[in-house]
């Protein structure tokens, strides 16, 4: 639902603090030596994100086109962080709820953008994941964040497509940034596996029938066809399906998507997981 909020990956050295346009980050100071378990616990928690893990490249098998090394070649570690979607995001009608959800993208885009650069500040190139692209007609994260994070042991994706937390149930907004330097390795806590039971609650509840047991289709899903005025959303569909429009379709995704917030959230409110990690 809230994937990472969309936009140019942003580096420290490039001009990190501020991936997100007309919003400057924190002027964080920067870690004292090699950034630690402990700095980097205080440095999430000063930012509301209740999940992180580091986990080293290897641990990550994203889908192919969308790992860690596709974007930063260099990358030896991953840090994902994940910040729960508070009650406000959904309660109201989508006039209301969405400046809390385009806040909430942004707070994402914050904390990355800050920890890229401070990162880089220390020597390695760092990454902060930002952005979406089109491919084979469809529009999809330059990183993987749900699958990485499934890797990285923060929970599993669910029968709706989205991540189910242990702790937090299926209200994470995910984050990441990929670093060339070896950081300490921050595991995520064991938990028994078979998080979701294939109720199929999120697919009979989703009202344009987008879901399925085959995954989404994103050409009925609200969250998307929501995202772009009405006249030109059949227009962006044919260009998606277009191979040499790709970049196009990329470009106009990306302008859309960092100006909207979500038009519906029926998938997650139906799953058993949606209570657990309300604020």
């Amino acid at each position: 639902m809230f994937g990472y909020p969309p936009g140019r990956e942003t580096t420290g050295r490039t001009g990190g603090f501020k991936s997100v346009r007309g919003t400057f980050f924190r002027m964080t100071s920067a870690a004292p030596g090699p950034v630690s378990r402990a700095w980097l616990e205080t440095f999430f928690s000063d930012r509301n994100a209740g999940e992180f893990v580091v986990v080293p490249v290897s641990a990550i098998h994203a889908p192919p086109g969308r790992g860690p090394a596709d974007l930063l070649p260099a990358c030896r570690s991953v840090i994902i962080f994940g910040r729960v979607m508070g009650d406000e995001l959904f309660s109201g009608t989508q006039r209301e709820t969405a400046p809390a959800i385009r806040a909430f993208k942004r707070e994402l885009a914050r904390t990355s953008g800050e920890l890229a650069r401070i990162l880089e500040e220390q020597g390695p190139a760092a990454v902060a994941v930002n952005s979406v692209y089109v491919k084979d007609g469809k529009v999809r994260g330059s990183l993987s964040l749900k699958h990485c994070a499934q890797d990285a042991g923060l929970g599993e994706i669910g029968c709706n497509t989205l991540l189910i937390s242990p702790r937090f149930g299926n209200r994470l907004g995910l984050g990441a940034v990929l670093s060339a330097g070896e950081i300490e390795a921050v595991p995520a806590p064991a938990f028994r596996h078979g998080l979701c039971t294939r109720c199929g609650a999120c697919i009979r509840s989703c009202p344009e029938g987008a879901l399925g047991p085959d995954g989404i289709e994103q050409a009925r899903c609200r969250n998307m066809t929501g995202a772009v005025p009405a006249p030109f959303v059949p227009l962006l569909f044919r260009l998606m399906q277009t191979k040499m429009l790709e970049a196009l379709s990329s470009a106009i995704a990306n302008y859309f998507a960092r100006r909207s917030g979500s038009r519906c959230s029926a998938c997650l409110i139906a799953c058993p997981y949606f209570n657990k990690g309300g604020a």
